[in-house]
C-alpha cells in the first residue's frame, strides 16, 4: 500500500496534507486522477437525469394514448429542459489543477465544488426516482414541483460550471 508523506510535496496546502495521511488514499495529485473523477461525476449525474427523461417520455407515451394531448407540451418542455442540462454536463469543461490542487487558496473551491456535485446527484436521482413513480394522475399535482427541482438542478449546474471555470460565484 502506497502513502503520500508531505516530505513528498512539501508546498502541500493543509487539506491535502490532512488527505494524504488517510492509509491508501491517493489523492488527486495526478491530473488523469481528476479528470477522470471529474468524468465520473459528470456520467453518473448524466446518467439520473437520462432515467428522468425517459421517464417523462413514458408519461408523454401515456398521455398521448390516453388522449391527454395538453398535457404532452409539458413534457416535452421538461424534456427539453433536461436535454439542456444533459448537454451542459457533457460538453463542460474538465476540472484543472486549479480546482482539485492541494493550495489552501483552492481548498473551500475543492469543497464548493464537492458539494455541489453531491447535491446535484442527490437531486437528479430524487427527480429521477419520482418521475419513474410518477403515473398520469399523480402528474397534474406534481409538474409544478417538477418545474421548481428542475430550475434549482439547472442553477446547480450552471454554478458547478462556473467553479469549475475557476470563475467568482454571482
Amino acid at each position: 500500500m502506497e502513502f503520500y508523506r508531505e516530505e513528498d510535496e512539501p508546498s502541500a496546502g493543509p487539506l491535502e496534507s490532512l488527505i494524504r495521511r488517510i492509509p491508501g488514499f491517493s489523492g488527486y495529485n495526478d491530473e488523469s486522477d481528476r479528470q477522470a473523477s471529474d468524468a465520473l461525476s459528470r456520467r453518473e449525474m448524466a446518467g439520473q437525469l437520462e432515467r428522468a427523461k425517459r421517464a417523462i417520455e413514458r408519461l408523454s407515451r401515456e398521455f398521448l394514448d390516453g388522449g391527454r394531448i395538453d398535457e404532452i407540451t409539458m413534457c416535452d418542455r421538461m424534456r427539453g429542459r433536461l436535454d439542456l442540462m444533459l448537454a451542459k454536463l457533457r460538453s463542460a469543461p474538465v476540472a484543472s489543477g486549479d480546482v482539485w490542487g492541494g493550495s489552501s487558496a483552492r481548498a473551500t473551491l475543492f469543497e464548493d465544488v464537492l458539494d455541489n456535485d453531491l447535491l446535484l446527484l442527490e437531486q437528479a436521482t430524487s427527480l429521477a426516482n419520482d418521475t419513474e413513480h410518477a403515473t398520469t394522475d399523480s402528474w397534474t399535482s406534481l409538474r409544478g414541483t417538477w418545474e421548481t427541482r428542475l430550475t434549482e438542478l439547472g442553477q446547480k449546474l450552471d454554478y458547478r460550471m462556473t467553479l469549475i471555470r475557476g470563475e467568482e460565484p454571482a
